[in-house]
């Protein structure tokens, strides 16, 4: 498990959803145009390349022009290099970023991961600090951290220190041979959600998408489940990891692609649920993450702007993200946390009650992006949600 800092140039980040969502692929090494096609076709709006070399950032970068995706360069193995020159290795990184400042292509850069003590963590910050100054405004530094104490802490720190930080978390790779590990999932996600609301700064989420040593291949569900948890946890982006396609790692056992690029039966799910997550991110856009709760039969009053009577939400199994927007209403992505799966899930049911409030109420249909009014006379709402599935609702304001 390991976290991950941006460090932007310019004032600190907000985390209004005004600016693009990305879905992310950690790409391999030497990628080719075929992957990037896959890619696009499965909406998939940026990629990381591993590792940095010139011939292959060329490559790259020309295969991003095709496509129409960004690219996230992984300085990792030029910041090694460069270390041998001692004081000198600030500056040729920054020269390095320098030289693509102007490639509306490249979003940012990877610096490093996983530092091993709070000196190099230290030190990284510092570098970062100095080669933003080479970077456009909406370029971005990432920098790996371990997740594990003592480690959990330094997103903390380094928002405090750099407040122009983005922070994203790979996570807890929840899906093992054998059993998962859903609640240290969501437990983990909210960490670093927490970290970045009290920071003032956007994170990313991590979806785990592959089978290698202990972990198994998630199924689709489990692929969607960690995508809209990520989102109701008011995450700015998530990455696939780790590698899309087998033949980049010898760990890698299956993936979204297989060993030739070919399509798999995964692949063509991710294209939906991608699309699906975009959908959701497009309608919060105007929105603000406000916080998120987990329903455990329990009921929860969601409050809205100049209203005396706050609507109220009861579940099971629920995770429930909400979003405070500009006319004072809430967004609230309500999420089933179980899977088909374990033979005692099945679809959960949320009852949302606006009787006594002076509100509308709406849903975004997660295909086509249409926002439909809901009207009952009762103003109470059975919402049935399948397994690993979401239902987005907007709460608006009645004069």
């Amino acid at each position: 498990m390991v976290l991950a800092l941006w460090v932007v140039g310019g004032l600190a980040a907000k985390t209004a959803w005004s600016e693009e969502f990305f879905i992310g692929a950690w790409g391999g090494p030497h990628l080719s145009e075929g992957e990037f096609n896959k890619y696009a076709r499965a909406h998939f709006n940026v990629v990381l390349d591993y590792p940095y070399e010139e011939d292959n950032v060329n490559s790259l970068l020309a295969l991003a022009q095709k496509t129409n995706l960004k690219v996230i360069l992984n300085l990792k193995h030029r910041f090694l290099k460069d270390l041998a020159h001692g004081e000198q290795a600030p500056m040729l990184l920054a020269d390095a970023v320098d030289q693509r400042r102007d490639l509306p292509e490249v979003v940012g850069y990877m610096l490093y991961d996983e530092p091993q003590t709070p000196a190099e963590a230290q030190l990284l910050g510092q570098l970062a600090t100095h080669i933003s100054k080479n970077l456009r405004n909406d370029q971005k530094l990432w920098v790996n951290f371990i997740g594990s104490p003592p480690y959990a802490t330094w997103p903390d720190q380094f928002l405090g220190l750099y407040p122009a930080g983005v922070i994203s978390t790979t996570n807890i790779h929840p899906v093992r041979i054998g059993f998962a590990f859903w609640d240290q999932f969501f437990a983990s996600i909210q960490r670093i959600s927490d970290s970045a609301k009290k920071g003032g700064a956007p994170f990313w989420g991590i979806v785990q998408s592959a089978a290698w040593e202990e972990k198994r291949q998630p199924t689709p569900q489990e692929i969607q489940l960690q995508c809209l948890s990520s989102l109701a946890d008011g995450a700015k982006g998530v990455w696939y990891y780790t590698y899309i396609v087998p033949h980049h790692s010898r760990t890698i056992r299956s993936a979204i692609l297989d060993k030739d690029d070919g399509e798999t039966p995964l692949y063509q799910a991710v294209t939906e649920i991608n699309q699906n997550a975009l959908i959701f991110a497009h309608a919060l856009s105007a929105s603000r993450f406000a916080g998120v709760f987990h329903l455990q039969n329990t009921q929860k009053s969601l409050p809205v702007k100049d209203q005396q009577e706050a609507i109220s939400l009861q579940g099971n199994n629920l995770l429930v993200g909400t979003f405070a927007r500009a006319d004072g209403g809430l967004g609230v992505l309500i999420v089933n946390k179980q899977v088909e799966e374990n033979a005692d899930d099945k679809a959960a049911s949320a009852v949302l009650d606006v009787e006594k409030a002076r509100v509308s109420l709406a849903e975004v249909d997660e295909t086509s992006g249409e926002v439909r009014l809901l009207n009952n006379a009762s103003g109470k709402y059975q919402l049935a949600i399948k397994p690993a599935a979401a239902r987005l609702l907007i709460v608006s304001p009645r004069s």
